[in-house]
């Protein structure tokens, strides 16, 4: 199994995941579950795209996007 097929297979078990938990929050009754099935689905998905892609670059630009409106450095100044 190639790289590129887990990729592929990881998005559509997160889809699942994430289509059945939202279809379980129409019952009181099924709403814990269908919160955290769905919570474990987009972070299934968000995990395999930062590993899919270039984590470190990604990483930095995540930080540093969150850390910019608390300090107020936008636009950086290396970047001028």
């Amino acid at each position: 199994m190639s790289t590129s097929d887990f990729i592929n297979l990881a998005y559509i078990v997160a889809s699942i995941l994430f289509v059945f938990g939202i279809k379980m929050l129409g019952s009181a009754q099924t709403a814990r579950r269908g919160n955290l099935l769905s919570s474990v689905g987009m972070l299934l998905a968000i995990v395999v795209t930062l590993l899919a892609s270039d984590f470190t670059l990604r990483l930095y630009h995540c930080w540093f996007g969150f850390l910019d409106p608390l300090s107020g450095c936008w636009p950086p100044k290396w970047s001028e």
